[in-house]
């Protein structure tokens, strides 16, 4: 494993907020270095809308004292996931380490090494103070049987159900923290696409989660009086809304669109119809279409569907009618659930088709931009990115002009001390546009949410907010990797537009997955070269897909794994070889 100091962060002293301490989690369990709670992913203190992550006692809560006063040294290596206290002493250096096993996922790990600087027969001693206290006021801890050794967790050859993810991660979520640890479209939308372009089986594993809370959508809906299913706006473990404040259950959403487009893109990279049958995909999918049908309303007036009642992605404002994202996240929903019936020999409900075709995308033809939601008068204030995300991930067609429009008319009125992950989809969209310089402009607001001395993200740049802020990491990247490439996952092909900022020499992406095939990118000004993989064809459970790659030019290249392409950097596409499917416009 080669070193690359650019995963290092160290720091002479902790910070003063314990908030940004170092977070650690393997994704089953999670803490805060030297805090005296960690999490499990999935186990919550209830059902109802107090609900939070249970607190459980951390045996790792411990701290090095020592006689003497020494230089002190705390490092975090970001690539291992390992955080290290080092204490040099006159006569010898002490390093605790800590971590969160990858491995094995039960295990949460602390070890100390000693190093004696000069020989001397005399003893070196040191204290550990522990704040460990075996009680919680989320969990009734009782005696029981020794288990497999006497770990109350399940074995490492045990495969645990993932649990979702929160906006804060498995670190935070206590009571009154981090949004409780519940799980929002933060999953869906800002972190999944992310997950989804490397590791499909993460990426499954994320649907599976949504798939087992499928009862508690369906109650989530007829509670309100709806067919189908209605995903919880803030989820835990049974699917049933566990937000404290019942208008964001009830308005917001767009939740249900986001959850299908996480499934659509999953389909589009993979071709995995078995998550579809077997694995009940379908059942959501089908399941949020019949909820748009019986959540519209028709307008005589416009010969148009409607959709009254609503909290926007824009949580500034409440109960308004015809927000554009949720409509638009609305149709393409409806849209793929006509598809995926046509992809498993199903009839799709004509309703689907008809509502998708007539409901309403708010549009201003004399200022050629899309209102945030009907009566939306521009120059008003939002909080954060809505509108914008018409373009990507939705893909709303539109001109460029249109696109312009929209990100200049809400780039001016975004609240500065909104969440992290807005500024990465207005830089996404100015890359779209051609525009590198002004989307680097934008990207470098995102630094101003991640905190010293360990680049801990916190969701509003004054330091506020949820800390270890996925949300605002998962929106970073998203414009790095979807928008330097101009990567987009669609039906029949991964499309690509590379560009990147004259001060970037280049940019290499490994591991691009699609069609069972990684991908190893590199994108210079001038040129891009693309190498599939030998290694992951001979290990993969299924034969990947062979490709080719089209280019905006007409240039058909077929992509033989083990040898690269380059080529001059324009647009392109990759999909199967010998595609007779038309790969013309992207």
């Amino acid at each position: 494993m080669t070193f690359d100091p650019d995963y290092i962060f160290s720091a002479g002293s902790l910070p003063s907020d314990p908030r940004f301490m170092p977070p650690l989690a393997n994704g089953f369990l999670g803490w805060r270095v030297f805090d005296s709670v960690m999490h499990m992913g999935g186990v919550y203190n209830g059902e109802g809308g107090t609900c939070h992550r249970g607190n459980i006692p951390c045996p790792l809560a411990v701290q090095v004292k020592t006689a003497e006063v020494g230089q002190h040294m705390y490092e975090l290596d970001m690539h291992k996931g390992i955080f290290s206290h080092t204490m040099f002493e006159p006569h010898f250096e002490y390093t605790q380490v800590l971590y969160a096993h990858r491995q094995h996922s039960n295990l949460l790990v602390m070890e100390v090494h000693l190093k004696r600087i000069k020989s001397s027969a005399e003893p070196i001693t040191i204290q550990l103070e522990s704040s460990f206290k075996s009680q919680s006021d989320d969990i009734d801890f009782q005696n029981a049987p020794d288990y497999k050794g006497g770990s109350s967790f399940p074995s490492p050859s045990e495969e645990f159900a993932f649990g979702g993810v929160s906006p804060g991660g498995l670190s935070n979520g206590s009571i009154d923290e981090d949004y409780h640890g519940h799980v929002f479209w933060d999953q869906d939308t800002w972190m999944y696409p992310n997950v989804a372009l490397f590791y499909p089986s993460l990426a499954r594993a994320v649907l599976e989660y949504r798939v087992r809370t499928v009862e508690g959508a369906r109650a989530n809906a007829q509670q309100m009086g709806y067919k189908g299913l209605k995903f919880a706006w803030e989820s835990a473990v049974t699917g049933h809304d566990v937000c404290p404040e019942d208008i964001y259950a009830q308005q917001e959403i767009h939740i249900n669109g986001d959850v299908v487009l996480a499934f659509q893109q999953y389909f589009y990279l993979t071709q995995d119809l078995e998550m579809f049958k077997e694995g009940r995909g379908s059942e959501v999918v089908w399941g949020v279409a019949d909820y748009w049908v019986s959540r519209v309303t028709w307008d005589a007036y416009d010969q148009q569907y409607h959709i009254k009642g609503v909290i926007p992605p824009d949580e500034y404002y409440f109960t308004v009618n015809n927000s554009v994202f949720t409509n638009a996240v609305a149709q393409s929903s409806l849209q793929f659930a006509v598809e995926l019936c046509g992809l498993l020999a199903q009839t799709a409900p004509p309703e689907w088709q008809d509502t998708a075709d007539k409901i309403k995308i708010p549009f201003d033809p004399e200022l050629k931009y899309h209102p945030e939601f009907d009566g939306y008068l521009q120059g008003n204030a939002v909080k954060q990115a809505d509108a914008v995300l018409l373009g990507y991930p939705l893909a709303l067609p539109m001109t460029p002009e249109v696109r312009r429009n929209d990100l200049q008319a809400y780039e001016a009125v975004t609240d500065p001390l909104g969440p992290a992950m807005t500024w990465g989809m207005f830089a996404l969209g100015w890359l779209e546009l051609g525009e590198s310089e002004k989307a680097q402009n934008l990207l470098q607001k995102c630094f101003r949410n991640i905190q010293t001395p360990f680049q801990v993200w916190s969701e509003s740049a004054d330091g506020s907010g949820c800390v270890n802020f996925l949300t605002g990491m998962g929106g970073f990247l998203q414009a790095v990797l979807f928008g330097y490439t101009g990567f987009r996952v669609q039906k029949e092909h991964l499309a690509f537009a590379p560009l990147i900022p004259q001060d970037v020499d280049a940019l290499r992406v490994k591991g691009v997955t699609y069609l069972g095939n990684k991908m190893d990118w590199l994108v210079t000004s001038a040129e891009v070269s693309v190498e599939v993989s030998v290694e992951v064809r001979k290990s993969g459970s299924k034969e990947p897909s062979a490709l080719e790659l089209v280019l905006s030019t007409g240039t058909t290249i077929p992509l033989i794994p083990g040898q690269s392409v380059t080529f001059l950097r324009q647009p392109g596409q990759i999909r199967k070889l010998n595609s007779s499917l038309s790969c013309w416009p992207i």
